[in-house]
């Protein structure tokens, strides 16, 4: 959008134009434009109007804000480090490598004066972008402009040069870096906006932003103890430190009643923590407590509440979650790809799923539904009505004739029950039964006959499977009877040792 750079200089104002514009590459910038097209219409608006501003979601404010955020925390560490603890005699104070320090972040402080006069800013009102200049800087005036002000202005090493040194003066030098104290909330927020480059989990955001206030507000409490003596010192010159005094004392109290609420924060902060990690298993553990008051009111008997913890533990793997609210909210083709996701492993185990294409395997697996059996467990009758047929995720489950036979036993990746809907009786021609726990997903008659049925490869597969398994049923029978039969035409001799 920007024009092209003709020479060197061109180049370079084109560089620094472009790193100054909204850019898709801001942690925020999708929060708040939704779409592309949006982005480019807010680029275009600027460009249009001439605005010279910061972009408050551009790479410029970016890099600008996290180096602000370590210049701002060094400040406040600086600032109370040499209130309190460089101290020398009242009549012969002089310049210390701390008053160096200072003077190299107050004038970064000032440099940070002139960026924000020409940074826009985001209305918390409106959510709407700012970037008229009149606007911007009547908004920083009334809220940041003194603060920074005064906070950044290097009057303690003025009247350290000062070949006369009042030392109340020299104090109230020294506490007036203390009015940028509140430019710790907009570290923390800047901290944020910087980890959110690395991680969406506001679980990361609010540790590290608590250990950085944990660490400013423990230094700011060490400094705070020497507060009476450091007052008694600069207004009379010398000064003794008794903690039996009232207002060490007052300090004192200050100071654990302030370190209770902390700590206090800090455990709510980690129980919510620990609330959204252990969710789902809280929630399977609140189930499984109900499960066992129902079993112990109904009196079940110890092997089938064996049985019944058995199949809540296998079904949600200790961790209980509606699966049903997750998807209901999401799109049917981005619902068919998260069911294609979870199934690969069936999919790759399921050969009649080879060389199908994947929408069609997609809206197949969209349709099933996950179900859990224990060994000995019944999943298909023979002479039942047949709705529905089975895919194996996982276990072994026996196949059994008409007449009771063991057929054979299926493992993972076979499937089941599709005779008896390709016949026009319905009727199951075999029995199965689970060998061990096994998880099955279920394909019912209705989305058979719409997602298999429709499609020819399926058909030609499934079809020739059937009739396979439909003739080795019948061998299996036909054998089995033609057994008996000699069996029961077999006479019964008595030997005389059996008599």
């Amino acid at each position: 959008m920007l024009p092209k750079a003709e020479g060197r200089w061109d180049s370079f104002c084109r560089g620094l134009r472009k790193i100054c514009q909204v850019t898709d590459l801001h942690p925020e910038t999708k929060e708040h434009f939704r779409s592309y097209p949006a982005l480019v219409n807010e680029r275009k608006i600027n460009l249009m109007r001439g605005c010279n501003l910061i972009h408050p979601m551009s790479v410029a404010s970016l890099i600008w804000n996290s180096i602000m955020v370590v210049v701002n925390l060094s400040h406040m560490f600086v600032s109370t480090l040499r209130i309190a603890y460089v101290i020398d005699p009242v009549h012969f104070s002089r310049h210390h490598y701390v008053d160096e320090a200072l003077i190299v972040l107050d004038m970064m402080c000032w440099l940070d004066v002139i960026v924000k006069f020409n940074t826009g800013f985001k209305d918390k009102y409106t959510s709407n972008i700012v970037m008229e200049r009149k606007r911007v800087a009547g908004r920083y005036l009334r809220r940041w402009l003194l603060p920074d002000l005064i906070s950044s202005m290097p009057i303690a090493y003025i009247i350290l040069s000062l070949p006369v040194k009042r030392t109340r003066c020299l104090l109230i030098a020294h506490f007036l870096p203390l009015l940028r104290t509140p430019r710790v909330y907009t570290a923390l927020m800047d901290i944020q906006i910087f980890m959110k480059l690395f991680t969406s989990s506001y679980i990361w955001h609010g540790a590290v932003q608590l250990t950085v206030l944990f660490m400013m507000t423990t230094h700011w409490c060490g400094c705070l103890v020497y507060l009476p003596t450091i007052l008694f010192y600069y207004c009379t010159g010398f000064t003794l430190f008794l903690a039996s005094e009232p207002e060490e004392l007052i300090v004192h109290a200050f100071i654990i009643l302030f370190s209770t609420v902390f700590m206090v924060y800090i455990l709510v902060f980690l129980l919510k923590v620990y609330m959204t990690l252990f969710s789902s298993t809280i929630r399977y553990n609140e189930l499984m407590n109900q499960v066992k008051e129902y079993m112990r009111h109904k009196q079940f008997p110890v092997p089938l509440q064996k049985r019944v913890k058995t199949f809540y533990s296998q079904l949600y793997q200790k961790r209980y979650y509606k699966e049903e609210s997750v998807l209901e909210c999401l799109s049917e083709e981005l619902r068919n790809e998260i069911t294609l996701h979870t199934c690969r492993v069936l999919v790759d185990k399921v050969t009649l799923f080879k060389d199908v294409p994947a929408s069609a395997v997609g809206s197949v697996l969209g349709c099933l539904k996950p179900e859990v059996y224990l060994p000995n467990d019944p999943v298909l009758r023979a002479g039942d009505d047949g709705n529905c047929m089975y895919f194996i995720d996982y276990g072994t489950v026996a196949i059994y004739s008409l007449k009771g036979v063991e057929v054979c036993h299926l493992e993972d990746g076979a499937h089941f029950g599709e005779v008896a809907l390709l016949m026009r009786d319905s009727k199951r021609l075999v029995t199965v039964v689970a060998v061990e726990i096994t998880q099955l997903y279920r394909l019912d008659d209705i989305d058979f006959r719409q997602y298999v049925l429709t499609n020819q490869i399926l058909f030609e597969r499934i079809q020739t499977l059937a009739s396979q398994r439909m003739h080795e049923a019948v061998l299996v029978d036909r054998q089995f009877q033609r057994d008996r039969e000699k069996f029961n035409e077999k006479p019964i001799e008595f030997s005389e040792t059996s008599i």
